[in-house]
């Protein structure tokens, strides 16, 4: 197949945005929970058209992460490391947004207490600390060395058989519809059952992911075979975060702002992977239709 690089335009969540959803969510779960999903969601709406200009450089303006989402302008964020695989529990305890909303309270009471609540270097300074502890607080897991079935044999044998495996794991993918989609459907419908489309292509991940760590792999090409195991990894990750949308608008988003990533990676590790196959006079075919249903916006 010819590979395209998916368009890396960048999308901001801003710090008022994010505030706004975290406080949303954390207020309102204290209270009745009927009401906490339509409130947020209506956090997220009126944050998303804020023109507030104070955000620091790590969320400069506050663009509709939807439509940018929506709409493929997302910029990759790069793979996070962990080795726990993320927990897909939505309890009010074990959310990203709820996790940002305490953190948030919490710090911000810490500075009143030190009157240091109008000092703008020690506000912006915790600011980015309660963020990027948020957006840490799950990540996906990181496949090593190790998770993998490497051999230090790099004949044609085995490369041919390597290369086979490969195309037969890649064709495992079988979504015709992405989650990007099926979760612009239920922002645009609110409805909840819609999420659940998303649970077949979080299993169809653990299955490409499972199928591709199997494998026999050269030494030689074995870095390559991590890049797309993790790219996959990152892309269940990414599912998992939309499929938490409805209880965790926060992971929604971060979801949004790495789907681009965790294709790019899966692209990059397959051209590595058939430029070393081809230095040694071989070729390396299968059906890359999954690459394009991944980028599909409509």
């Amino acid at each position: 197949m010819a590979f395209a690089h998916p368009r890396s335009q960048t999308v901001f969540v801003s710090v008022i945005c994010i505030a706004a959803v975290a406080v949303a969510l954390f207020t309102t779960r204290q209270g009745a929970g009927s009401t906490t999903n339509d409130t947020t969601l209506g956090a997220i709406s009126a944050a998303n058209n804020s023109d507030d200009s104070s955000a620091d450089n790590t969320a400069s303006s506050s663009i509709d992460w939807k439509k940018s989402f929506i709409t493929g302008d997302v910029t990759t964020a790069g793979a996070a490391v962990t080795k726990s695989p993320p927990s897909t529990d939505t309890s009010n305890e074990d959310t990203m947004t709820a996790y940002l909303g305490k953190a948030a309270l919490t710090s911000y009471m810490a500075l009143q207490n030190a009157g240091l609540d109008g000092d703008k270097t020690s506000v912006d300074n915790a600011t980015k600390k309660i963020i990027s502890s948020a957006l840490s607080y799950k990540t996906p897991t990181v496949y090593t060395p190790s998770d993998i079935n490497a051999t230090p044999k790099s004949d044609d044998v085995t490369l041919t058989v390597f290369k086979s495996a490969v195309a037969g794991s890649l064709s495992l993918y079988k979504i015709t519809k992405n989650e990007a989609l099926i979760t612009r459907q239920y922002l645009e419908n609110r409805d909840p059952e819609v999420l659940k489309q998303i649970d077949p292509i979080i299993r169809n991940y653990t299955t490409i992911i499972d199928s591709l760590r199997k494998i026999r792999t050269p030494s030689v090409i074995s870095k390559d075979m991590l890049e797309l195991i993790n790219g996959f990894s990152a892309m269940k990750f990414v599912a998992e975060s939309l499929r938490a949308a409805k209880t965790d608008p926060l992971a929604a988003m971060v979801g949004a702002n790495n789907y681009l990533d965790g294709i790019k990676q899966i692209i990059e590790s397959l051209q590595n992977m058939r430029k070393y196959i081809e230095s040694r006079g071989g070729t390396f075919t299968f059906d890359g239709t999954f690459v394009d249903v991944m980028l599909s916006n409509s």
